[in-house]
């Protein structure tokens, strides 16, 4: 019955063979325990170390020997407890850690679902599976958001899609710098501006090879990844159909 209820608690079986057998004892010293319960010397001070590590058992110097003893049973509650305590924190650990681990199994496993991320790591593997899937087009509604915080990393990106050969169309508002025009052709990039007032978006949206990414750069970088043909159909759809309306201003390269 204790044995079951000690390895229950976590304890393995040499551990609880040592303990039962200072519960039943006076102080021992170490060889003593060795004999009786058949270790070798050096696995009975490794089982000793732990289990006082646990606070199970206790070291006293006995008539100038090194003894051990067991510690007030009371103590296998307070283990127990901490024990159940550490379990609670682990197990919200993994909770929180969840969400990114799920996400990451789908991403790379080309798993249909929605995936969430967040901060600029997070936005990263939404980016890092753009490239991987090297769709033959990407199609881009640019946010009206001001991302100054971040230029340098899109700019970054735009140049990795580039090097893949990856061709970008992109729907943006009318308020790009010089600047940014002039690396649109390097980038392989086909731009469309929309006033603000017609098609002012907070959100960034990516549309290639049957999924989508909504990215928000406002406040808090995140960013949502869904595999679904048909959204991403949809959505295709509706750009191409902005694309193509005469209120737009294209700049073909």
């Amino acid at each position: 019955m204790k044995k079951a209820v000690l390895e229950k608690l976590g304890l393995t079986s040499s551990e609880t063979r040592v303990y039962e057998i200072l519960l039943a004892s006076e102080p021992l010293i170490a060889s003593d325990i060795a004999k009786k319960s058949k270790l070798t010397r050096t696995n009975t001070y490794s089982v000793l170390n732990k289990l006082e590590e646990k606070d199970l058992i206790e070291r006293i110097s006995r008539k100038k020997k090194l003894t051990y003893r067991i510690s007030h049973p009371q103590k296998l509650l307070s283990y127990a407890e901490k024990k159940e305590k550490e379990s609670l924190e682990n197990t919200q650990i993994i909770e929180n850690m969840l969400p990114d681990m799920i996400s990451d199994y789908n991403l790379i496993n080309n798993k249909p679902g929605i995936s969430h991320y967040e901060g600029r790591k997070g936005i990263k593997k939404l980016f890092d599976d753009i490239v991987r899937e090297k769709p033959k087009e990407l199609l881009i509604f640019r946010s009206v958001e001001n991302k100054k915080k971040v230029d340098d990393f899109l700019a970054e990106e735009a140049k990795r899609r580039a090097s893949a050969d990856i061709k970008t169309r992109i729907i943006s508002p009318a308020n790009l710098t010089k600047a940014q025009n002039l690396k649109d052709r390097i980038y392989y990039k086909d731009r469309a501006y929309v006033p603000n007032d017609l098609f002012g978006i907070y959100t960034q949206i990516y549309i290639y090879a049957e999924k989508v990414s909504f990215i928000s750069f406002k406040g808090n970088i995140n960013g949502t990844l869904i595999e679904n043909p048909y959204l991403a159909g949809a959505l295709g759809a509706i750009f191409n159909l902005v694309w193509q309306s005469d209120q737009v201003e294209r700049k073909d390269n």
